[in-house]
């Protein structure tokens, strides 16, 4: 058997027969010996009866044997039918040719002795009985077997199997099944019998197959693996203020999809805090990732207060006060506090060490000394002066909608939109201020005036 169809048919015949146990694959139905005829042919891809019947194994169920056979289109064997006829044309035809087959078999003479049923002993016991009845009779044997088989003669036709095998792409560090169709058993250029191989190849590498069918060997077919690099994706890490927006780009590949979904080489994306964001790069089939670590830094805290009423003819400092941060007034000035003695809009912008900037700016209003009495002639009370505890507002000839405290730096410390009627008294409560000198600003229907005092 392994003559005409090769070591590679009782290898995967075993190797079949392990896989039909291991997945409990159900019986054909045949006792044994018929059930092997049935599986050797189905590998070989030939009807093998008549090869194993030669050797002295008869089918049990015949016809059953021959209609599964048939059934799987298993076609008789060109290569049985000519070792069988070859077979009878070399049986010995009487007591001369058979002592003289028997001397070359044993390479000049039979050996004494020996197991009557077996060797040198068989050949012992017939080398004086053999006469031409024998030969006729083995020939006859021989005869019956073809005829029983091969009834229109052998074959004529070799069944030479066209083998394919497709060549695919992978990625470096995967593996790949390759798979052969087209014949019925196959040896591959790595040694590996079967119809499939799995590899796993560094680089581009060719392997090549054989398939046998009945015996006929196949045209080598050569398979390309080609092994495509990984794509070496490369991917900024920037570093924002809360609040602003970055772009995180990527490069190394051909397509990129993005952890949040999108799609494409570059996105715009706005955490409001420390994220990572990874992209999947794809090149020739193969895939990377890459992570961008976005740091979100906070924004510097920076509040200069209230608008300022400076008094004429004196000046205020300005106070920004920070931790480890840079300043820049409009003035152009650089430190943490400014003096200013004019009326404008002053601004500062502080940066910290993660370059974020924070903006406040203050609106300084310079208060001249008003006129003794307002315009539509009311007359301002501000008593007692010097105060102590609290201070009297009233105002003859108008009614007052809104005064303001304001100490000697400008800043407004009470504003108070009680209406007060013309020539009534508002107090205002002076506990825990402190001594010094003090502006009570009075705003009535068109006119506004201030008025000093000193509390004590």
């Amino acid at each position: 058997m392994a003559a005409l169809f090769g070591w590679e048919l009782i290898d995967s015949f075993y190797k079949q027969e392990q896989l039909d146990f291991i997945n409990q694959v159900p019986g054909d139905g045949f006792v044994e010996k018929d059930s092997r005829i049935l599986r050797f042919s189905k590998i070989a891809g030939a009807d093998l009866r008549p090869l194993i019947h030669f050797w002295g194994l008869q089918p049990q169920d015949t016809a059953g044997l021959r209609l599964r056979i048939e059934a799987e289109n298993l076609q008789p064997s060109k290569l049985i039918c000519d070792r069988l006829t070859h077979y009878r044309s070399i049986i010995p035809l009487d007591n001369a040719q058979f002592v003289e087959h028997a001397n070359t078999f044993f390479g000049g003479s039979v050996p004494a002795g020996g197991d009557p049923d077996y060797g040198s002993g068989w050949y012992n016991i017939w080398l004086p009985m053999y006469n031409e009845t024998h030969g006729a009779a083995a020939v006859q044997a021989m005869q019956d077997i073809i005829d029983l088989y091969f009834p229109e003669g052998c074959p004529t036709t070799e069944p030479i199997p066209v083998v394919t095998a497709d060549s695919p792409d992978i990625c470096v560090g995967d593996t790949v099944t390759l798979i052969a169709n087209g014949a019925s058993t196959y040896r591959w250029s790595n040694g590996a019998t079967g119809r499939s191989i799995t590899v796993s190849p560094s680089e581009t590498t060719i392997y090549s197959v054989t398939g046998k069918t009945a015996g006929y060997v196949s045209d080598t077919v050569f398979v390309v693996v080609t092994v495509n690099p990984l794509p070496d994706i490369t991917l900024n890490s920037p570093s924002i203020c809360k609040g602003q927006s970055a772009t995180l780009t990527a490069s190394g590949a051909e397509m990129y999809v993005w952890s949040n979904g999108m799609i494409g080489d570059t996105i715009t994306i706005s955490p409001a805090s420390d994220t990572i964001y990874s992209v999947i790069g794809t090149s020739l089939g193969c895939s990377a990732s890459a992570e961008a670590y976005v740091e979100v830094n906070d924004l510097p805290v920076i509040d200069l207060g209230p608008d300022i009423d400076l008094p004429e003819g004196q000046d205020t400092i300005i106070q920004a006060n920070g931790t480890d941060v840079s300043y820049l007034w409009s003035t152009g000035e650089v430190t943490a506090s400014i003096l200013v003695n004019a009326p404008g809009i002053y601004a500062v912008t502080v940066t910290n060490s993660a370059g974020c900037t924070a903006t406040d700016s203050v609106i300084v209003t310079l208060i001249t000394a008003p006129p003794s009495n307002p315009e539509n002639g009311g007359t301002d009370i501000c008593i007692p002066n010097p105060a102590v505890d609290f201070v009297n507002i009233a105002c003859k000839g108008s009614v007052i909608s809104m005064i303001q405290l304001i100490d000697q730096n400008g800043i407004i410390l009470l504003t108070d939109h009680t209406l007060v009627s013309d020539g009534a008294v508002r107090k205002l409560n002076l506990n825990g201020m402190p001594a010094g000198i003090y502006y009570v600003r009075i705003i009535g229907k068109g006119f506004t005036s201030v008025v000093p005092f000193w509390k004590e």
